[in-house]
Formats: structure tokens, C-alpha cells, sequence
């Protein structure tokens, strides 16, 4: 089990990120990640040159590097909302795993990056997932694998964080708090398997809405052209989880579309309309 102290994980390697150190939080969530990138030296490069930073990041061997510390503000999560909550970086301890995200199958059997039009092959048929993003706007079908010494130690590292800060309550991933604007963890990442870390992840319900028309059309994805996975009825309670982001001129903006659950396990089951939505209690 690491160890913590002064909120710095002792085991891990320091790389420092820019940060401001007068920006103190209370850490309520975990925000999952991945760096998009080949390397995660080369990630940590891009992300000191744009004054961007996650607390810790995981390599594909399970190494652990901290750049921020656990009691400062990150800036990984962005323009987010998540159970009524915005700005999810004054709320969460942002972790990120190197790993490439969405890639290309290529004819010779081999998947990777189209950079300037020449692939980049990098990944086995061994290190892909087939999977679609549970938002339904992505289109691609292969994600690069977690590795398992990756996943171990990130779910080490929850485990963890729960232990020295009792006032984090659940692990959310940044595709989650940020609909429309990001897809990462992405598909490939098991992130139900670590709600058992959060044994007080049942009682962050938000607010509970019910429903207020005739009936309230569910969707694969967050629009109406999406295609219809249920019907719900009226009066019927949901919750809402977050809400989809449009980007309009490098801006994001809230959109009416929601992620919902309809029962207390809190999980995505669809997306509506939150103009058909009425909410019934804070």
C-alpha cells in the first residue's frame, strides 16, 4: 500500500507540474484520465509547456509520477459539472494513465496514430479493445488496453487516496463531468470495477428530478438523432449525473441534454432532454 505524507505519495516519482500553491481543496472525488500520447515522459513534456497538470500519472508499467500536490487545485478536469457540481478541479484529485486512447486499425493487421498523414503503428491486436464510447459520439471502435500493471496500480492508488481523505466519496471519469468535450478514460477502462473502493459512492445522488411529460424519449447519445434505448414515464424519479457540453468558438457551453440513471446505482443508463425534466429535491 503507498504511504502519504504532507500530501505527497513517498513512493512515487516527482515531476513537478505548474500549479498554484495558495489553491488549496478538499478533494470529493477521483477524476480519471489518460494522456492521449506514446510516452509518458513525452506527456510530461507537452503538459509542463502548456501550464496543464494532473496530480499523479501512471505509466503503462504501474510507475507512479506525482506533479501536484494532493491538496492542491489541479487543472485536468476543465470546463465540468457533475450532480448539480461545476468545476470539478476545485472538488477531485485528477489521475491520469498513459495511454493513447482511440486508434486506427491499419490493413496489416496492426493499430496506432494517423500523424500528417503517415501511421504511426504502434499496438497488437493483443493491446486493443473493440468497444463504442458509452456516450455514443464516438465513433471509433478500437481503444488501447490498460495494461493490468497500470490498472493494479491505479486502483492501489484509490484505495489509497480513500484512506487519507475520508472526504472522497466516488472515482468519476473525465468523459463523465466533461459530455462533449472529452472521451477519456474511454471504454477500455474498467472503471466500475473500482466502485467497491467507495462504499459512500450511493449517497452522492445530487439532485432528483422527475419526469414531467406524457412520456420522455431515452437516447444512445446526447441528442435527439440519437438512436431511442427506453421510454420513461411520467413522474417517474431520475437522476441526473451531468450535462453535455457544446463547443462553440473554443468556448463550452451547457447543452439541454443530460446523463441519467434511473435507479440509485447511479450508473449511465441513457441520455434525455432536460427540458422534460422537473427537479423534486436538492
Amino acid at each position: 500500500m503507498a504511504t502519504i505524507a504532507n500530501h505527497i505519495i513517498s513512493e512515487a516519482r516527482r515531476s513537478d507540474l505548474p500549479h498554484n500553491p495558495a489553491r488549496l481543496i478538499q478533494p470529493r472525488y477521483i477524476v480519471l484520465h489518460y494522456t492521449a500520447g506514446t510516452s509518458l515522459a513525452g506527456s510530461i513534456s507537452h503538459l509542463r509547456n502548456v501550464r496543464y497538470n494532473y496530480h499523479l500519472l501512471v505509466d503503462r508499467d504501474g510507475a507512479v509520477t506525482q506533479s501536484v500536490p494532493l491538496n492542491v487545485g489541479g487543472t485536468h478536469a476543465g470546463v465540468s459539472n457533475w450532480k448539480g457540481l461545476n468545476s470539478l478541479n476545485s472538488h477531485s484529485i485528477g489521475i491520469c494513465a498513459a495511454n493513447l486512447g482511440p486508434v486506427t486499425r491499419f490493413p496489416n493487421g496492426q493499430f496506432g496514430w494517423v500523424i500528417d498523414s503517415r501511421p504511426i503503428q504502434m499496438l497488437t491486436q493483443e493491446q486493443v479493445d473493440m468497444a463504442q464510447h458509452y456516450n455514443g459520439a464516438i465513433k471509433d471502435e478500437y481503444w488501447e488496453k490498460y495494461p493490468p500493471e497500470q490498472i493494479a496500480a491505479i486502483r492501489e492508488l484509490c484505495s489509497t487516496l480513500v484512506k487519507a481523505y475520508p472526504s472522497i466519496i466516488d472515482v468519476i471519469g473525465h468523459d463523465e463531468i466533461a459530455v462533449g468535450r472529452k472521451p477519456d478514460p474511454g471504454p477500455a477502462f474498467p472503471i466500475q470495477d473500482f466502485y467497491d473502493l467507495f462504499p459512500n459512492r450511493k449517497t452522492d445522488t445530487g439532485s432528483i428530478y422527475e419526469v414531467k411529460s406524457p412520456t420522455l424519449n431515452m437516447r444512445r447519445g446526447p441528442a435527439s438523432t440519437f438512436e431511442l434505448i427506453g421510454e420513461l414515464e411520467q413522474s417517474q424519479r431520475v437522476f441526473v449525473r451531468s450535462v453535455r457540453y457544446r463547443v462553440v468558438d473554443d468556448r463550452a457551453k451547457k447543452t439541454k441534454w443530460a446523463s441519467i440513471s434511473v435507479n440509485e446505482n447511479l450508473t449511465h443508463d441513457g441520455f434525455v432532454n432536460i427540458d422534460f425534466l422537473q427537479r423534486v429535491s436538492v
